[in-house]
This record gives structure tokens, sequence and C-alpha cells, in this order.
């Protein structure tokens, strides 16, 4: 698998995890809100629908109350038909009249005796309003053609028992409009006569008005009036045996009017918000009914709005992760196509700058191996050369001494004999110095041939400077050469080989001496670099001309020298001792003139 779709596979429960966590909980937090406001909402909807329909009814007490008290009507309290006053029933008949044609819901109102016998009645449709009387059966006529039992005998035993204004349940007649009878008692304070005032009530314009007006309601609310046993809702379209199915399929917390909100599925099998409260007058349950999708239509929105943010969320992990594989990939890459070139061949390749403290922290520890690994593989050629060189070497200092020593033995003795002889002496002498030159090289091949043994030790700085010092005198003083000696270590001690690194210094301090003019210095010093802990630094530094620039990368090749009367294995030496020390040599021009040859070794502890 890819580092690319690792990192997705990281990222996205990383980031759509809490997303997702916070969506459900804010899907489910606003989902209590809605229903917690939609009940609030549904609540005073039902309650405002409850007020009309009782404030109807307080008018209807209110008309009742007021023919009690008419004095006309309480005349006709104790009579008969027979024996009822004409006048009293002229005025109750437009009393009742005018309440008829002023209030259109009343479909007709009548007085009755003690015995339920018609005295005066306002009936008719339209302005037809007048007064009737019974036949000679005893039975009322009534132009209302619907026909029915007026007044009901539930509403008779209701007020024969009890006063006040009672109502008997609703009554569906033949022409399908709705009644309601209610009456009252009419009591003569004088003389304690008794009559009735009983009325039909058509409810079905008016319950549809107050029910079917959508205030509070929305597009998709409804209410319903259910009246005892389901039979009449106050709804067209109904009838009365679905609408009794409809009402008894209903949750118990709706047909029992407990006001609180219910979710359920309504008859017609759409998902509702409902709520419900009796209605004591009428013996029904009032019902405010919205759809759930209606009701919940906000929390779609806040659906869709968490969807889009989880798909764009979504959009943006797979661009940054797609961004972020390849931004930490591409030092990986950069390592591959490195470590492809340098086994390739390409040795001195290297990792450049890469962006990021960690990637260039790895880098760096990537080009430190590799520089470690090519001295490694150096020192290994190195070692192997010496080995070879150091074969060869033994080999010909072997057979080259003896001849050598004989060669030199030979000119001292003609030296004596042409001792009178200048010109012949000085050849002597000249023979003389090129045999020593030619000795001291074979030592230094011999030396340089063989494997570096150290035996570390701790030692000061001072202590070997002033060695040095006092072997290479006679040189300084030939040429009145001052050697000068800086110790900025402080007489601390350092782990070395005293016996190479005075080798080392005395090598570079004499080639000091010679580069320098008479009369000049030469300086040996010592200091432990601010900027590279753990390290002393030697150096050796004089007043020469220095060097070519194109010569200062050679000048620690074996073999190679600036000056005819060198061998080309002093550096060579010195570098060897110093790399077999762990530190490293090199050599640079000083600004002011003169060359500068600085040693670099690990402070290191006792070995």
């Amino acid at each position: 698998m890819t580092m690319r779709w690792r990192i997705l596979l990281w990222m996205l429960p990383v980031a759509l995890g809490p997303l997702f966590i916070m969506a459900a909980q804010g899907y489910h937090c606003a989902r209590q809100a809605i229903i917690a406001s939609q009940k609030v909402h549904m609540q005073s909807v039902l309650e405002a629908r409850r007020i009309e329909i009782e404030s109807w009814f307080a008018q209807i007490e209110s008309d009742f109350g007021f023919l009690q008290i008419s004095p006309c009507l309480q005349g006709l309290c104790g009579s008969t038909p027979a024996s009822a006053d004409s006048s009293c029933c002229a005025e109750t008949c437009n009393l009742l009249s005018d309440l008829h044609v002023g209030t259109p819901f009343y479909h007709s109102i009548s007085t009755f005796d003690v015995n339920w016998n018609q005295l005066v009645s306002s009936a008719g449709t339209g302005n037809r309003v007048g007064s009737i009387r019974p036949d000679d059966s005893g039975v009322v006529k009534r132009p209302d053609p619907a026909g029915g039992a007026f007044p009901s005998k539930l509403l008779k035993e209701r007020l024969a028992a009890q006063d006040g204004l009672l109502t008997t349940p609703p009554i569906q007649r033949e022409d399908g409009t709705v009644m309601v009878q209610a009456g009252s008692r009419v009591l003569n304070p004088r003389h304690g006569g008794l009559a009735y005032i009983a009325a039909e009530i058509d409810i079905d314009n008016r319950m549809n008005t107050i029910l079917k007006h959508g205030t509070g309601l929305g597009r998709t609310g409804e209410a319903f009036l259910f009246l005892p046993g389901g039979v009449f809702p106050m709804i067209d379209g109904f009838d009365a045996e679905n609408n009794k199915y409809r009402f008894h399929s209903y949750p118990k917390q709706i047909t029992d009017g407990g006001g609180e909100v219910v979710r359920y599925r309504s008859a017609s099998g759409k998902k509702v918000l409902g709520v419900s409260a009796l209605i004591p007058r009428l013996n029904g349950t009032l019902v405010i009914e919205i759809d759930e999708q209606e009701a919940f239509a906000w929390l779609r929105v806040f659906r869709n709005r968490a969807l889009m943010t989880g798909l764009i969320t979504l959009v943006l992990i797979l661009v940054i992760a797609n961004y972020g594989a390849r931004v930490l990939a591409q030092p990986l890459r950069e390592f591959a196509a490195v470590a492809h070139r340098i086994a390739a061949g390409q040795s001195e390749e290297r990792i450049g700058r890469l962006a990021g403290a960690e990637a260039q922290e790895v880098a760096e520890a990537f080009n430190h191996m590799i520089d470690e690994l090519s001295a490694s593989h150096r020192r290994l050629l190195q070692a192997a050369s010496l080995a070879a060189v150091g074969e060869l070497s033994s080999s010909i200092v072997h057979e080259m001494r003896n001849p050598l020593s004989s060669i030199k033995m030979n000119l001292q003795a003609l030296r004596h004999n042409v001792e009178e002889d200048p010109f012949h002496r000085e050849l002597a002498d000249i023979a003389s110095e090129q045999a020593l030159r030619l000795e001291r090289m074979l030592s230094e091949l011999l030396n340089y041939g063989k494997p570096l043994e150290l035996n570390k030790t701790r030692l000061r700085f001072i202590e070997i400077a002033n060695n040095v010092k006092d072997i290479l005198r006679s040189e300084s003083e030939e040429k009145e050469i001052r050697v000068i000696i800086k110790d900025l270590t402080g007489g601390t001690a350092f782990c070395a080989d005293p016996e190479q690194l005075r080798r080392a210094l005395t090598n570079l301090t004499a080639n000091a001496i010679q580069a320098s003019p008479p009369g000049e210095s030469v300086i040996l010093s010592a200091e432990y670099p601010v900027h590279s802990p753990g390290t002393i630094r030697l150096s050796v530094a004089d007043n020469g001309p220095g060097f070519r620039t194109a010569d200062i990368h050679r000048l620690f090749q074996p073999f190679y020298t600036t000056r005819d009367e060198g061998t080309g294995l002093g550096l060579a030496n010195v570098k060897k001792i110093v790399e077999g020390h762990s530190g490293f040599v090199f050599a640079e021009n000083r600004r002011k003139g003169g060359a500068l040859f600085s040693l670099s070794l690990p402070r290191g502890a006792e070995e």
C-alpha cells in the first residue's frame, strides 16, 4: 500500500470520525429542539381552537341566560298552550325570532310548558319565522322537513334533573347536518311557575369555520373534532364507519385528550405529530395534526447541510492527503534517487536541502553515513595501498640499504683523499648529501608503508610543543626563525599518541621553518573550537609564500612535493597519523601571507 493511501486511511477516521459524531449529536439535539418547539406551537394552536369552541358555547349560554330573565318568557311559566297569554306569546315569539335571525347557527328555538307541550317556537329557514302550536294530537308540527324528535328524551331527562345550560351529544340529521340540542329551565320567581327553553343548534358551519381556518397549521396541518364513537368529525369527506375506525386506531394519548404531542401514523398512512384536548360541552375530542415531513423540514435542511459539509470535508481530506503524501514522499524519493546514483558509482552524490526539520535531520544523518562509509572505503583502500607500499618498500629498503651504506662509506673515504682539492671535495660533499637524502627518503617510505600503531595517553599541548621546539632548535637558529608557542587550552589534557603526534608536528614545523624567510616566526598553537566541542585544533603557521590554490588539494598525496629537495611523503605521513587519530588535517593560505596547517583531533579519553 502506498503512502498516499495510508495517509488517506489515517486521516479519514481522524477527520470524519469527530465530524460524524458532532453531526449525530447536532442532529439529535436539533430533532429534540424541533419536537419541543412543535409541541409548544401545536399546544398553542390546540388551545386557541379549544378557546374558540368554549367561547362559542359561552355565547350560547349567554343567549339562554338572557331568555331566562326575559319578563315575557317568565310570564309563560306555569302556562299551558291553551291558557298562555297571547300578548306574552307574541312578545316571546318576536324575541325568539330576533335571536334566530341574528344568530344563524340556531336552527330552531322553542319554549315548552312543564309537560313539554310547545308554547312558542321560532323555526324555519331563511326569513320564515313564526309561532307554531301543536295540533289536537299533541304532536309538534315542525316546518323543518328533516324530521327527528325535538326535544330529545335525553335532553328532557337532563333538564328534569339539573339546572343550567345542558346539551345533548351531536345528532346527524337526514340532510347530513349535525345538530346539538340545548336547553335550560325558566323559573318565575313570583309564583314559582316552570317552563323550558330548547333549541336545535347547527354546529356544522361553526365547527368547520373554527377547524378549517389555517392559522398556525401550516401547509399540512389539520384540525379534527371527534365526537362520541368517532361518528361525526367536523370535516367533509368522511363517512361514519370510516371515521369511527379512524379515531379508534389513534394512540391512547390522543383519544384520551392528554395534551401531549405524540408521533404516530394517521389513518391515511402518513407519519404525523398530533395533540388533542377534550371538549366537555360536545363530549368530543379536538385533535391537531401536522405532517411530520413539514414539522421536520428544517431538520432535513440541517441533514442536507451536514451531508454537504461531510462531502466537502471528504474532498478536502482527499486533496490534503494527496498533497501531504506527495510532500512526505518527496524526501523518500530523493533518498531513493541519491541512493541509486551512489550505487551506480557516483559516490560524491549527497542529499540537498529538504523541506521540514525532520526530513532535513534524516538527510543530514544520511549524508553523514555516506561520508563515513566513503571515509571508511578510502581508509580501506589506503590500508590496502599502504600494505602494498609497505611490502614493496620493505623489500626495496632492505635491498638498497646495504649498497647505500657502502656508497656512503666510499664517499667519506674519497672525500678524505680529495681534502686538498676544493673542486673534488665539493663534488664529494654533494654526493654525500644526496646519499643522506636518499636514506631519509627510504626511511620515510618505510614509515609510510608500516601499519600505524597508536599508544594513546593523556598529554598536554605545551609539553609536546616544547619538545618539537627543542628538536628543531638548530634549524630555527640557523635561519634566525623564532618558534612561538600559543597554548589556548588552559593547560588541560587530551588523548593522543605522543610519539606519532610529535612526528606530525615536527614535520609541519620543519616545513614551516624551511618556507619562512630569515628573521620571521613560526607559530605553534592549540585551542578548543567553540563551534566543534569535543575536539582540539593544533595549528602551525608561517610567514612564507604559501601555496598556489591549485596545489592545496594535492598537498597530502603521497610523493607530491613543491620543493626540489622534498620527498613527497612528509605531509602524507602527517595525514596518516592524524586520520589514525580519527581526525583530519587541512591546509590554507593566511590572509596576511604564509601557510596555515591545522590538525583537528578528538579530545577523547584515555585508552
